[in-house]
């Protein structure tokens, strides 16, 4: 359920940035609680294992680092009509709660709304925040922000290391392209906000871009070596236009470029082929 209440309002988001009127500033606000709640530091399994985590702790990370993700074949062939990827991933709230809350930094940032805040001595109509408009003054304030983003930096590079071992280890390429997406969603969030903040976390940020790059490249040459090769075109071509882009901690070197040049041709040739096919 809280899974679903992320992408929910993630979703939303999107909208508010395409048409700000359809949503206004204090349902924005509204928001911050929790989205906030689901970009917390969880107790990792090794913790857990060792004793560190009470019973209470256990059951919160279990809730929160579960996801779905239905493989290749394992759908019901009577809910599909054959033009499916037949997989279908749900992240896990570990994910999709730092994207939910970072996607919402962006709309803050858009509009304005951390300056307000801190500014503001009563509380807007309408606010509707348990602690009221103090306990909105911490959660926008630049300490939680910067908590905020370094969990979802280190999400960010957990994700692709997890990918990365399930690709050497396992060669399992639907899971491994199941880690390296949602890590480039989460990082494309947090560029996003880094361009939106004008700099202003650009130091704790350094390095984003070119994680936003090798996720996208991952997630590309998964995608390749599973024929989808529409989707492998959108990841690779953005990381080549990014990269290009990239300097100083966000530098990918020339090689990684050029990698995924070759992989722009290869996503384009297979998709010459389908349609001859």
């Amino acid at each position: 359920m809280r899974i679903a209440i992320l992408r929910l309002i993630t979703t939303i988001l999107y909208a508010s940035d395409k048409d700000p009127e359809t949503v206004s500033d204090v349902d924005i606000l509204n928001l911050l609680p929790i989205t906030q709640g689901g970009c917390q530091v969880i107790r990792t399994e090794k913790e857990r294992e060792m004793g560190f985590a009470s019973f209470e702790e256990s059951l919160e990370a279990t809730a929160r680092t579960t996801s779905a993700f239905h493989k290749p074949a394992v759908l019901d062939p009577a809910l599909a009509n054959g033009t499916e990827e037949q997989v279908e991933q749900i992240n896990d709230e570990r994910i999709t709660g730092p994207i939910c809350h970072i996607r919402l930094y962006v709309t803050f940032a858009r509009r304005g709304l951390f300056d307000k805040v801190l500014q503001w001595e009563t509380s807007p109509e309408g606010l509707n925040v348990e602690g009221g408009l103090g306990r909105l003054k911490e959660l926008a304030s630049e300490a939680e922000v910067k908590h905020s983003l370094s969990i979802a930096i280190e999400r960010v590079a957990e994700r692709r290391e997890t990918g990365n071992d399930i690709f050497r280890r396992k060669k399992r390429l639907d899971d491994a392209r199941f880690e390296y997406w949602s890590a480039a969603e989460l990082a494309a969030a947090l560029v996003e906000f880094d361009d939106v903040s004008n700099g202003k976390y650009a130091e704790l940020l350094a390095g984003m871009r070119k994680e936003l790059v090798l996720n996208l490249g991952n997630a590309a040459e998964m995608s390749l070596g599973q024929g989808y090769f529409d989707r492998a075109l959108v990841f690779t071509s953005a990381a080549v236009r990014l990269a290009e882009r990239c300097a100083g901690k966000d530098d990918v070197g020339q090689s990684v470029i050029e990698k995924n040049k070759r992989r722009v041709t290869r996503a384009e040739d297979g998709i010459k082929r389908q349609k001859k096919g």
